[in-house]
């Protein structure tokens, strides 16, 4: 992954369950909508397509759109219509609650809200018993772990996500740089489009 990184590329995280949970959305959207239109209700089929259209809108907004993207100069964080991106340079950990969270050498955190959930506990893995990282990463990207092993623990299964973000930083050549935000404008823009659909659909001309 990290070659791939190198060459220009990028990783992006997100839950498998929230790829397949907007699918069969998508499935049962156009089931129903398909069906109104081989009835030759394309009235109902237009007016039911456009809702469906804008609550996919929203499914996609959390389950698809917010993630976490990885390259070799820095983390975007996805998050409700916000995304945040931070230089590798600026992240002095990683931890994980429910979901991953960066904390940066200014002691202020990012919030990584589409990233894929913790493992849950008590699951199993090929690795009976094998150590993985702790819930808070100590790995420096310039050095050992801190503290030795005191940041390693053994624990039930490994935590993917976690660790792809580990191996990128430690990777990373530690480029500083300003922590950039802003609005997710794109996605803003087509939920306002099809917020406009739905009303021209559902109210009485």
């Amino acid at each position: 992954m990290t070659k791939d990184l190198a060459s220009g590329g990028a990783t992006v995280l997100r839950a498998v369950s929230s790829i397949i949970a907007f699918w069969a959305f998508v499935a049962i959207a156009v089931v129903f909508v398909g069906d109104a239109a081989l009835r030759g209700r394309l009235d109902v089929a237009l007016r039911a397509g456009a809702v469906f259209a804008f609550i996919g809108w929203c499914a996609w907004v959390f389950l698809i759109r917010m993630s976490v993207r990885l390259d070799a100069q820095a983390l975007t964080a996805r998050n409700l219509l916000r995304w945040v991106r931070v230089p590798w340079g600026r992240v002095v950990d990683v931890e994980r609650r429910a979901q991953l969270r960066i904390v940066l050498d200014d002691d202020s955190t990012v919030e990584c809200w589409g990233s894929p959930f913790a493992p849950r506990a008590g699951g199993r893995t090929r690795d009976h018993g094998a150590s993985v990282p702790a819930v808070t990463a100590t790995n420096s990207p310039w050095g050992q772990p801190v503290g030795g092993t005191a940041g390693m623990r053994r624990g039930p299964s490994a935590d993917g996500a976690l660790v792809a973000v580990r191996s990128v930083w430690q990777a990373s050549r530690g480029g500083s740089g300003p922590v950039t935000r802003g609005w997710d404008l794109p996605a803003i823009a087509v939920g306002a489009v099809l917020a406009v659909a739905v009303i021209v659909a559902v109210l009485p001309w």
